[in-house]
């Protein structure tokens, strides 16, 4: 089975956390930014994760408080609305979300 790229998804998103007025899809590690990492669904590795192992988008491997039926909890929808110090501290909860229990992870 497919491992969660946890250490990419951390490293991905406190980039967002530092860059705030950048999008995923320019993280310098990304193929065609400079970088050697494939680009995942959606430009995250959650959602790579999830689609890979159950091809759905629903299982999301990182572990949140369901506030919202929409990904994260609703913490991406709020990270995407946010602009400077806000839309920061979003990609940094994001960063460190944990994993759940019995998903296989590097």
């Amino acid at each position: 089975m497919k491992k969660f790229q946890y250490t990419l998804h951390k490293e991905l998103w406190n980039w967002l956390a530092d860059n705030p007025d950048k999008e995923k899809y320019q993280w310098p590690k990304f193929i065609g930014n400079g970088g050697d990492i494939s680009i995942p669904s959606h430009y995250c590795f959650a959602c790579c994760y999830a689609k890979h192992c159950y091809d759905i988008y629903f299982d999301c491997p990182l572990k949140f408080k369901m506030y919202k039926n929409d990904c994260l909890g609703g913490m991406y929808y709020y990270y995407e609305e946010a602009v400077g110090e806000k839309r920061s501290i979003y990609a940094r909860l994001i960063a460190n979300l944990p994993v759940k229990e019995g998903i296989d992870y590097i």
